[in-house]
């Protein structure tokens, strides 16, 4: 029905209020889904370098031999972690040997120790220097002192003029001062004492510091021996993790059928084979994420934002003066709207289920190597590929024969994977 362009204003003021808080509803399900994305990112790193540790038990030249050739990665050739933690271990070693041979080191307890030598000349310095603190803050302690020694008050380097209001703020800092301290001029009496004071402060300070730095230099000694003669043993530990974190990077962009292809007759193969299903299982799943936000959750938070703003426009235009007497045909007024908001937050629910689904799912074991990766989303959710992602559906139109083969003796019911392939072009884009 046509409306009155005020009552058009509200009508798409309305429209507005809907959309924006559409908008905001597909905006925490936008963030929801970068939160997936980075959780499956962790995933199948976690699952490469599992699988890496399961290629690779040992760091051997013979282990690594092996994982090159059934992996077809050749990094460890070109950088060697054996020869790299042999390198690391002679160096460990020599800085243990050279810390032991140090004087300091060797004299450690008699130096830093409770009773040692550096400890006493510390409490020593501290007791001297101590009195000349506390004369200092006789003077710093009163306000404005440090503002007008910085200012060279009352010396021929005092630069402000009589006009200047900081001049007389000044002057009266200085005689307050001079009167806290029973002193009769700032610059005669107040400045002298204080920098009689404060030179044999700075002394005893410096000579504070001399004996930290000796003190220092011992703790550094024994840090760097303790913290070298504990990664010594490590080494073996922690070379095999980082060779697993390279190898399992080079994992996670390979192709998992070839790599079980390679695998016939060994005795790892089991495992292996149950870290590839993970791992392709893994990478399916991102992907899938990937274009449930590029593809789906996206267009649609872009198209309710461009929503809302055009509904703006269209209040502030049919508020103006120059507008009251105009009526709004029914097809300006975007009638199909109103029902979108509650089937969007419709669709939305569901999306969110679906990534909860998709991100609780762990039955790797199950999938068959040989199955096209597109086919882990009906295994993982048992649901057809909706509008939200539609290059799956598409792959699953063009291939309603196809089925998720299974290792065991459970199939997937075919029953799902046809209704897979018959749902793929029942959904519906409610933004179209």
């Amino acid at each position: 029905m046509p409306l009155p362009a005020p009552q058009a204003a509200q009508h798409f003021q309305q429209y507005q209020a809907l959309a924006s808080t559409a908008a905001e509803r597909w905006q925490a399900l936008d963030s929801r889904l970068a939160d997936a994305r980075r959780q499956a990112d962790l995933a199948i790193r976690a699952a490469a370098t599992d699988l890496a540790g399961a290629w690779l038990p040992e760091l051997t030249p013979a282990a690594l031999a092996r994982a090159g050739r059934l992996t077809g990665f050749q990094g460890f050739q070109r950088r060697d972690p054996i020869r790299a933690m042999e390198r690391e271990a002679h160096v460990l070693r020599q800085a243990i040997a050279r810390v032991e041979a140090d004087e300091r080191y060797q004299r450690r307890e008699y130096l830093v120790g409770p009773v040692g030598e550096l400890t006493r000349k510390r409490q020593e310095t501290v007791s001297l220097l101590e009195p000349w603190e506390q004369e200092c803050a006789r003077f710093e302690d009163q306000e404005g002192f440090a503002e007008l020694v910085a200012a060279g008050y009352d010396t021929p380097a005092f630069a402000l003029r009589f006009w200047e209001p900081a001049y007389w703020r000044m002057w009266a800092a200085g005689d307050r001062i001079c009167e806290a301290l029973g002193m009769g001029d700032f610059g005669d009496e107040v400045l002298p004492a204080y920098q009689k004071v404060e030179v044999e402060r700075a002394r005893w300070r410096r000579e504070l510091a001399l004996v930290d730095e000796r003190i220092d230099q011992v703790h550094a000694l024994v840090q760097e021996r303790d913290q070298a003669q504990a990664r010594l043993p490590e080494l073996p530990r922690l070379y095999l993790e980082g060779a697993w974190q390279v190898l399992g990077e080079h994992l996670r962009h390979a192709d998992p059928q070839l790599l079980a292809s390679w695998l016939s007759g060994e005795e790892q193969e089991r495992p292996v084979v149950l870290g590839l299903r993970r791992l392709s299982g893994c990478v399916a799943r991102l992907a899938f994420l990937d274009e449930l936000h590029v593809q789906g959750v996206k267009p649609v938070l872009d198209d309710l934002r461009a929503r809302a703003a055009k509904y703006q426009r269209k209040v502030d235009k049919y508020q103006r003066p120059k507008h009251h007497g105009l009526v709004v045909p029914d097809a300006a007024l975007d009638p199909g709207f109103a029902d979108k908001p509650a089937a969007l937050d419709s669709r939305a629910d569901k999306v969110d289920g679906l990534v909860g689904r998709l991100l609780a799912f762990d039955a790797w074991e199950r999938f068959d190597l040989a199955n096209d990766p597109e086919l882990w989303w009906v295994h993982m959710t048992g649901k057809a590929p909706s509008a939200m992602t539609p290059r799956l559906r598409t792959w699953y139109e063009r291939h309603p024969e196809r089925r998720p083969a299974q290792v065991e003796d459970d199939p997937l019911p075919a029953v799902a994977v046809a209704a897979a392939a018959a749902g793929a072009s029942a959904d519906h884009d409610f933004l179209s």
